[in-house]
């Protein structure tokens, strides 16, 4: 048999027979046969996948897939309009015009398909061409491409490996003065933003921020496409401490989760700018130690029990130190040139406390004093700061900001007293 005998379907064939008779006349005779040939049309698919990562040697969106089909003519007939479709993947070449029985094509038909989000969230691309051909009596022939059998049919599975994660970036913005009292110090607002990125391939769901030292407001987000960054859903407030303003500084980092879809929860400590340097966001806290001295006088004490502020008698002295800085005082002592100041040093003294108590004068009034009328001294108050800066106040005899000389008024009280005595 012959090629064009199995596509024509049949074998047609002629034969005559010759012989000759005693008067040597010859005699001849034809006879004919026709014997259908059965056509059995048949193709195989074979369909194989190369994806091309790229620089980053990973499944990444757009990348692309390229398929290869190695057609095969299965039957005993040849096949015309040999053609390749794919649901996923624009079939490139062909149609080809004949393709004989046994015969293989495996370099014509191609396809490409740049990758989906919804693929690298499936982790794999799944999917199955169609090979179809007509043989010469004009019956089609059809197959499922396999990816590897002739014969299996299954479908050409691309894996993509998943590689979920995170990143997140912790800002502190400008500090609100919540007292109001024209100073950052305890008491008043931080305020905290965040930047969340997906810095994976795959989608991921259900991303919150946690952070040790604030609540976070807004969140979770309900999903976070590969590349997008959140920079709005997430903020926090955190209420400044007396022991922030001491350290100098706020030190603290957050959280940011999320998870992939394959269930895979990733996670990310923030950094103050780099995403992928995870330091801690440090809000620097300037120092401004001050302190204030109030001396007034507490009482009297008439020593010799005239009823007269005068010579001899002595001025109690008071003293109301207040730490007027935003942060805390230690070794606090009040000197006074009138005399020793009694009490201290205080070991500490909070911003914006007072203390009353701790520091007392006694002092001893003269002749000169009372030729003067009238006390007049200032007192110093000293501190130092937790950076070791010292700071110092002149005493006020009221308000705190005015640093005037307490001044003790002694009465003028004049007198004289005459005994006329005889002496014979």
């Amino acid at each position: 048999l012959f090629r064009s005998d199995l596509d024509a379907g049949v074998v047609d064939n002629s034969a005559t027979a010759h012989g000759t008779d005693p008067a040597n006349n010859v005699l001849t005779a034809n006879a004919t046969a026709q014997v259908p040939l059965p056509a059995m049309p048949g193709i195989a698919l074979v369909k194989t996948a190369t994806l091309d990562l790229g620089a980053d040697a990973t499944a990444s969106l757009g990348d692309v897939i390229t398929y290869h089909f190695a057609v095969t003519n299965t039957g005993n007939v040849t096949l015309t309009n040999v053609t390749v479709t794919d649901p996923s993947a624009t079939v490139s070449g062909g149609p080809l015009a004949k393709l004989a029985p046994s015969q293989t094509d495996a370099t014509t038909l191609t396809a490409t398909h740049a990758l989906t989000q919804a693929d690298l969230d499936a982790g794999e691309v799944q999917n199955q061409a169609t090979a179809s051909g007509t043989d010469p009596n004009g019956k089609a022939a059809t197959d499922l491409s396999d990816d590897a059998s002739e014969t299996e049919n299954d479908p050409t599975i691309t894996p993509l490996t998943a590689k979920a994660a995170i990143a997140l970036i912790k800002t502190s913005g400008a500090i609100a003065d919540t007292n109001g009292n024209g100073i950052n110090d305890a008491g008043d607002t931080l305020a905290y933003a965040f930047t969340v990125t997906n810095t994976g391939n795959v989608t991921l769901t259900n991303v919150t921020v946690t952070d040790p030292k604030v609540t976070v407001a807004g969140g979770p987000l309900a999903s976070l496409a590969p590349g997008e960054s959140d920079t709005t859903t997430f903020t926090a407030s955190y209420v400044l401490a007396q022991a922030d303003f001491d350290a100098g500084s706020v030190t603290n980092q957050a959280t940011a989760s999320g998870t992939g879809p394959d269930s895979t929860v990733v996670t990310d400590d923030s950094d103050d700018g780099d995403p992928a340097q995870n330091d801690p966001t440090v809000t620097p806290l300037s120092e401004a130690p001050a302190i204030a001295l109030v001396k007034t006088v507490a009482s009297f004490t008439d020593s010799n029990n005239n009823g007269l502020h005068d010579t001899g008698d002595i001025i109690n002295y008071a003293f109301a130190v207040t730490n007027t800085g935003n942060v805390t005082l230690s070794n606090i002592t009040v000197t006074d040139p009138l005399g020793a100041v009694a009490g201290g040093p205080l070991a500490t003294l909070l911003s914006g406390q007072t203390d009353t108590t701790t520091f007392t004068m006694a002092y001893t009034i003269t002749a000169a004093d009372m030729l003067t009328g009238k006390v007049t001294n200032q007192a110093t108050a000293s501190g130092t700061s937790p950076k070791g800066t010292a700071v110092t106040d002149k005493s006020d005899d009221g308000a705190i900001d005015q640093d005037d000389a307490t001044v003790t008024p002694l009465d003028e009280s004049p007198a004289i007293a005459l005994i006329k005595t005889a002496n014979g």
